[in-house]
Formats: C-alpha cells, sequence, structure tokens
C-alpha cells in the first residue's frame, strides 16, 4: 500500500521539470546530516540521510 501511495505522488509530479517546494513536502518526511568528519588527506566528510514518507529505509 506505501508503494502505491508513492506512485501516486510521484504520477502527481511527472511532468514538472522544476522540483518545487509542494513536492519536496509531500514525498520527504526529513533529512538527516551527520557532523562533519575529516579524512586522512583533510577533506571533510558529511553524511546525509534522507527519509522518505513513504518508504521505510532510507535511500
Amino acid at each position: 500500500m506505501k508503494l502505491d501511495q508513492l506512485k501516486h505522488k510521484f504520477n502527481k509530479f511527472i511532468d514538472n521539470v522544476e522540483l518545487t517546494t509542494d513536492m519536496v513536502n509531500s514525498l520527504i518526511e526529513r533529512i538527516e546530516l551527520s557532523y562533519y568528519t575529516k579524512t586522512e588527506d583533510g577533506k571533510k566528510h558529511r553524511r546525509m540521510i534522507i527519509k522518505y514518507k513513504f518508504i521505510d529505509d532510507s535511500l
């Protein structure tokens, strides 16, 4: 059933070229950002997790 809800939401926006606030708000539950970590070569990295409203696992 969740997959059907997700398909319905995506089909609603399928012809749009530009991502709008309404699209993001209807599909994404939250976005989580980790703290910056440094690698051995001195570069900073940050992990981003996107939690979708109709999917149990983040992608």
